[in-house]
């Protein structure tokens, strides 16, 4: 009983892990897009932008991987929704 609970946990975890991508300086839309150009991503949505921990949390919009970019700063001009193109 135990096993099949940490075999349903562990599974459950890898299906919400995130990528972490680390940069430098400002997180801005142009350099969202290199990021996810080197990871092949086509589009990504924005789904949540923390500027406490300076982290934007991104959605690929053709699978259901997740993708936080974590910088200096987080650019003003980005919104929680908007689609990045690549």
């Amino acid at each position: 009983m135990l096993l099949g609970f940490l075999i349903k946990a562990a599974i459950a975890a890898a299906v919400v892990s995130a990528i972490v991508i680390y940069v430098s300086g400002k997180i801005t839309r142009q350099k969202i897009q290199e990021e996810l150009r080197n990871k092949n991503v086509k589009s990504a949505m924005i789904k949540a932008i923390n500027e406490c921990d300076n982290v934007v949390s991104l959605k690929d919009m053709d699978s259901d991987q997740e993708y936080e970019i974590h910088g200096d700063s987080v650019d003003s001009y980005l919104d929680s929704g908007d689609v990045i193109y690549c």
